[in-house]
């Protein structure tokens, strides 16, 4: 995780293999609920790596979207487990 002076967060994700991390951006790319709310600025792929960029002008925000994000990360992440 890094956050930098301009309010960009970054929340970088290792995934077991390109396959996972191919699925995981699908599925954050696809998702209404989190382009309706803005959870996220930009979503970047790199094999098994992903960075998911969150922009805010408050701390509070960027809290609130990080929560939300790891959350639907660790919903991601138990579903590949249950299903694998």
């Amino acid at each position: 995780m890094l956050l930098d002076v301009y309010g960009h967060f970054i929340i970088e994700v290792n995934c077991l293999s390109e396959n996972h991390s191919n699925i995981l951006y699908k599925c954050l790319s696809s998702d209404e609920s989190l382009k309706q709310n803005e959870m996220y600025k930009h979503v970047n792929i790199s094999g098994s790596h992903i960075k998911i960029e969150l922009q805010s002008n408050t701390c509070e925000d960027i809290r609130y979207k990080a929560k939300n994000i790891y959350d639907y990360l660790h919903f991601f992440f138990k579903t590949i487990e249950t299903f694998t």
